[in-house]
């Protein structure tokens, strides 16, 4: 079945170890429109062509209706790619990144490849190659992996597998290089390149308008992508980056009305519905903000950004497990997601888990040392202990290296407060009001506070006119009341930052 270009065209080849049999009795029987998420990382990720390849390679099997990308990045990331990687360890990793297949690809020789496919459920492994010009190989490894996998094909659907993304090699190789490349400039230069070999290729013309974005240029950046939606009316990216660049541009309506259609265009890209989720955000449509990134989860399970948007309104919405399960998953896709360690830690201290809530901050601190909000986080679990001055002691650090850290004001005011120390809880909430004067919870302990220093000051006791004197409890039962404010406060804040309008990416 092996043979040359020379000989009469691209060649497509499978070796199958006995040891395989059931991975094809597997596949043999899987339905037609079931979809399938699919991830197709490079062996060597410092190697351009093989990471081009790899990712031209998933486009063009995501052409089919049943396919669906696993999410390139993180993809990369989790795999391993070592030629020691065991069928067990690929598994795993496809069963974190919620796909039915895991496919590592090795560049062989110029215009030659060959890809090793692992089925999740089964761990069953397949090695397939194929041969042909660089433009051309992401379509002959598609169509074999979509053999492999087992997806019934028609006619029409092989024709458009095969259909090459670049019309020459040097225009594939210049868009492989392009988005290896790190400044826009030089990424800018080498999409030119590749435009001057193959003008009509709407990825490219896309691709460059994405870097010219990147660079500053946002009207040349919407040329090319209208010359892209021009060249390919049904290529959905270019409208999203439309969007993304008309948001950067406060074009709201246009922006809005490009990433709906990119969306109508193609369901399986989180990224038009995490940016059309961000505008409605802004303008305090949170339902459907909230809906669009569920949306964008549904198409990859690994995005974080809307994972970590979605459980912070979970856990403003006082759904906890909700808001637990999504900075869970998050945490499977990265393990050291500060903002995710510190929302869980947080749901722990709602029912007084202190220890367990204390060894997740400290996961976090872990990642990110001398993170303000997680030290502040962490003074909470501390004082839930009966810790009383390691919690302030820890406050007073964040406050003296990060003076304008509302958050550790807070938390100290209120620690003060429960404490009985009114002038200086006064003193720290009113600080925190200050710096952020929205802060509902500052503004009320601040009175709370007032009105239990007047009190000491006219009858020697701090005991009268204080929202809740705690009295003689225990350490846990004096922190209860305190929590729930540090709760409501901390992901609201996060979610806050998120609403800053972004570059482009």
């Amino acid at each position: 079945m092996s043979h040359s270009r020379r000989q009469g065209g691209p060649a497509i080849t499978a070796r199958w170890p006995i040891a395989l049999l059931a991975f094809s009795a597997a596949c043999a029987g899987a339905p037609e429109a079931a979809q399938v998420r699919v991830a197709v990382v490079a062996r060597d990720a410092a190697d351009w062509t093989a990471v081009g390849l790899a990712r031209a390679t998933l486009v063009q099997l995501a052409r089919l209706g049943p396919v669906w990308p696993a999410n390139a990045a993180v993809a990369q990331r989790l795999v391993p790619t070592g030629a020691d990687a065991s069928p067990a360890k690929l598994a795993a990793a496809g069963a974190r990144l919620h796909c039915g297949f895991v496919a590592v690809l090795d560049v062989r020789g110029r215009g030659e490849a060959r890809i090793e496919l692992t089925e999740t459920a089964s761990a069953a492994r397949r090695l397939l190659g194929a041969r042909g010009a660089l433009n051309e190989l992401p379509g002959l490894l598609a169509l074999a992996m979509a053999g492999a996998m087992g997806l019934n094909i028609s006619a029409d659907e092989r024709g458009k597998l095969l259909e090459p993304p670049q019309s020459t090699e040097a225009a594939a190789e210049a868009l492989w290089q392009g988005d290896a490349a790190r400044a826009p400039e030089e990424q800018i230069r080498l999409y030119e390149a590749g435009l001057k070999s193959d003008p009509s290729s709407a990825r490219l013309h896309n691709h460059l308008g994405a870097a010219l974005a990147r660079a500053g240029q946002p009207e040349r950046a919407l040329a090319e992508f209208d010359r892209a939606i021009e060249l390919a009316p049904g290529y959905a990216a270019p409208h999203t980056n439309r969007g993304l660049v008309l948001r950067q541009e406060k074009r709201w309506k246009e922006a809005e009305e490009a990433l709906r259609t990119a969306i109508a265009l193609e369901p399986k890209s989180a990224t038009p519905h995490v940016a059309l989720a961000r505008l409605l955000d802004r303008v305090g449509n949170i339902v459907e903000a909230v809906n669009e990134l569920e949306r964008a989860v549904e198409a990859d399970p690994c995005q974080a950004d809307a994972l970590m948007t979605l459980a912070d309104f979970y856990f403003e919405s006082y759904d906890l497990r909700a808001a637990r399960r999504t900075a869970e998953r998050l945490l499977e896709v990265e393990p050291d997601h500060v903002a995710a360690l510190n929302l869980i830690g947080l749901i722990q201290l709602v029912p007084r888990d202190y220890e367990e809530a204390e060894a997740t901050f400290l996961r976090a601190l872990t990642a990110k040392p001398d993170d303000a909000e997680t030290l502040s986080n962490l003074a909470l679990a501390l004082y839930g202990q009966g810790q009383k001055e390691a919690a302030i002691g820890v406050l007073q650090r964040v406050i003296a290296r990060e003076p304008g850290h509302a958050n550790a004001h807070l938390y100290l005011g209120r620690i003060y407060l429960a404490e009985k120390r009114a002038d200086e809880a006064a003193a720290a909430l009113q600080r925190a009001a200050e710096l952020r004067p929205a802060m509902l919870a500052a503004r009320q302990g601040l009175q709370s506070a007032r009105s239990a220093a007047e009190a000491s000051r006219r009858t020697g006791c701090g005991c009268l006119g204080v929202e809740n004197p705690f009295g003689p409890l225990a350490a846990s039962d004096v922190a209860a009341p305190l929590l729930p404010a540090a709760l409501l406060l901390a992901p609201h804040a996060v979610r806050l930052a998120r609403r800053r309008p972004r570059g482009s990416r």
